[in-house]
């Protein structure tokens, strides 16, 4: 019954909705332009990022049944191609500037709806520790899939009815459609096809190019105590679940590792290991060396996430980048920070 009224609401609003939007341009910008995807479900036209957190856990939500393993992570997880790790059909939960808390919160509410997780990949960098979640309820980029019904509708009023700025708007019509977040509902990732092909045919071009010779800001906070603990209630919520839980480090261009703030990724990576065994793709290696591997100096390529896949779920390694990735504990995490210092000499 209650189910019943809710589905009534929502479409009584959208008969609404699409009256008032042929004769409101704020109505028409935000719901039949929908700039960031909220009433979309052909994404094969989105003109910039949609709201990733918003839209795929509604998607995951209301269907339950179709995936029982997940990646989470920031916008550096979505390279990790989730079609080709093996065993089970894995979905991307990433989004933009996702976090350690958000994941826990995001799994709880998935376990809720019954939804049988199998198994949970989380992938970790300094954005994971250094930026916080100031502002989401005001940002409709990453505000997240609110916890009931009548938050669901006071997110869809507010996001209909909020003037765009001009400048926004302007730029957003002049943006191109694309289809890079076509699979958004499906795999959960985004694929930039045109810019894997320019790269291939354009490589000594990308390679010089210059959004790869400045370091890309990530945060300054220290958030390291809250993580740690957020990431202890993901555990303990696996544990009590039977769900496989794998933590990963990812692999940062050299320019963007070393314009951060290292002591304070060293002291993260060694809490990090109080808590699980975690694979660590970072440091200064061939792949994080080498511009080739990164689109710009703060996220890398797909071909990059085949390789983190093969080693944290085939065990095989680049045959000629064999220092890539390492498996670290609270055992071997003393050697691991040396080996990791040793190479900035």
């Amino acid at each position: 019954m209650k189910q019943d009224l809710i589905k009534f609401i929502k479409h009584a609003l959208l008969v609404g909705l699409l009256a008032l939007a042929m004769f409101s341009p704020v109505l028409y910008f935000n719901f039949i332009i929908d700039p960031y995807g909220i009433f979309r479900s052909d994404f094969t036209k989105q003109r910039i990022e949609p709201n990733s957190h918003f839209i795929k856990l509604r998607h995951v939500l209301h269907k339950p049944n179709e995936y029982s393993s997940f990646i989470f992570g920031n916008s550096r997880a979505n390279n990790i191609d989730n079609t080709k790790i093996p065993g089970d059909k894995f979905f991307n939960l990433y989004y933009s500037i996702g976090l350690p808390k958000e994941h826990l919160k995001d799994m709880q509410r998935m376990l809720k709806a019954g939804i049988k997780i199998k198994n949970v990949l989380i992938c970790l960098d300094f954005g994971s520790y250094m930026a916080g979640d100031w502002g989401r309820e005001n940002d409709p980029l990453r505000k997240p899939y609110p916890d009931n019904a009548w938050e669901v509708l006071k997110f869809y009023s507010n996001y209909i009815f909020q003037v765009p700025d001009p400048e926004f708007k302007k730029t957003l019509l002049e943006t191109k459609p694309n289809d890079i977040y076509e699979n958004i509902l499906v795999t959960g990732r985004a694929v930039n096809k045109e810019k894997e092909k320019y790269i291939e045919t354009h490589r000594a071009e990308h390679i010089a190019s210059e959004n790869l010779k400045y370091p890309s800001y990530i945060g300054n906070a220290d958030l390291i105590d809250e993580v740690i603990a957020n990431l202890n209630e993901v555990k303990k919520l696996c544990k009590e679940n039977n769900i496989q839980l794998k933590l990963a480090v990812n692999p940062i261009l050299k320019v963007t590792y070393l314009g951060n703030d290292l002591g304070k990724h060293f002291r993260f990576l060694k809490r990090l290991a109080e808590v699980s065994e975690y694979y660590d793709f970072g440091g200064i290696n061939r792949v994080t060396t080498n511009n080739y591997f990164y689109y710009e100096s703060a996220h890398f390529r797909p071909i990059v996430g085949d390789a983190m896949i093969n080693f944290m779920y085939n065990n095989k390694r680049i045959d000629s980048i064999p220092e890539f990735g390492e498996l670290v504990d609270r055992n071997n995490v003393g050697m691991h920070l040396e080996k990791l210092r040793a190479q900035l000499k």
